[in-house]
């Protein structure tokens, strides 16, 4: 168990060897009845790399909710990541690395006198010597927070440019502004570039048809 007080990372675990090798699962216990996550964020260091691949609330990542982390049946689940009716969240993405991986948890909350968050986390890892550099992509998360969007306007989601690249996911969180009802904010058009074209490659009429939940 892993307890990170305001203002403070901490080091959860890490792995350094000879060989390369994958984190094939991970999971995250002792998360629900904590109340509000997403001051807690995970870090993931791949080979040492300057910046971290991976930095997102913990809350975000394994598409937890206020009500999720309090109230049993508010569960949401895919095959390779999410959280189920005990509160654990659970994520099967493959991570593959080099040589190192390190695995911190950052509490964002900058008032001293904030409560200490606290989870558990277990890994599993598989070594092998066939992934060498260049030879794989390592897995990346990109976080925007989350901020006013102008009806009329696009709000662009992720821009990053590298040799090669695979988009395994998109985990939105919306929110309607204060005072307003109904739903219309899930008819915002759903675009997706690729390699610099000038058109779309995918156009979605609506954002609810992007995640099938038309």
């Amino acid at each position: 168990e892993s307890e990170v007080v305001p203002g403070q990372k901490t080091r959860v675990w890490e792995w350094t060897g000879h060989h390369g090798g994958c984190v094939t699962s991970w999971t995250v216990m002792g998360a629900r009845g904590t109340g509000d996550l997403r001051a807690l964020w995970v870090e993931i260091t791949f080979d040492g790399a300057d910046e971290a691949q991976v930095l997102a609330p913990l809350q975000s990542l394994f598409l937890w909710t206020p009500r999720s982390l309090e109230v049993p049946g508010h569960e949401a689940q895919s095959m390779l990541l999410g959280h189920d009716d005990t509160g654990v969240g659970y994520s099967s993405f493959p991570m593959p690395f080099a040589s190192s991986v390190q695995i911190s948890l950052w509490n964002s909350e900058s008032e001293p006198s904030s409560p200490s968050k606290s989870v558990s986390l277990s890994i599993s890892l598989s070594t092998t010597n066939r992934f060498r550099k260049k030879e794989f992509a390592y897995f990346h998360v990109f976080h925007r927070p989350l901020a006013q969007v102008t009806r009329g306007q696009e709000y662009e989601l992720l821009d990053v440019q590298g040799r090669w690249g695979k988009l395994v996911g998109v985990i939105q969180e919306i929110e309607s502004e204060r005072g307003a009802r109904g739903d219309g904010f899930y008819e915002g058009d759903f675009k997706l570039f690729v390699d610099d074209a000038r058109t779309e490659r995918v156009h979605e009429s609506g954002t609810e048809d992007y995640f099938n939940a038309a």
